[in-house]
């Protein structure tokens, strides 16, 4: 096998598997900062809806209605419960 080739190979190796580590850490930055920003989001609602539950009373029906037309995230449901474990809010 001829020099220029063996060197053109290993050239194309390298570029390879640093493209492929690269690649990797970008998918793995990427993943890890949507996983951030959905609990960061779900965590924001939670606490929206439970201070317009017990502090400002006002009414699942109410706030069921409020949130039906606004799916900020759509897919996930929350539940709010008191200190006992009683169901007070759950999305439906």
């Amino acid at each position: 096998m001829k020099i220029t080739y063996r060197l053109t190979i290993h050239f194309s190796v390298i570029v390879g598997i640093i493209l492929l580590l690269f690649s990797l850490y970008v998918y793995d930055s990427a993943s890890s900062a949507r996983e951030k920003l959905f609990f960061e989001r779900l965590r924001s609602e939670a606490i929206i809806k439970t201070n317009l539950i017990l502090d400002l009373k006002v009414n699942a029906d109410i706030l069921q209605l409020i949130y039906s037309n606004a799916h900020i995230l759509s897919r996930e449901q929350i539940a709010i419960f008191d200190s006992t474990g009683n169901l007070i809010y759950h999305d439906v």
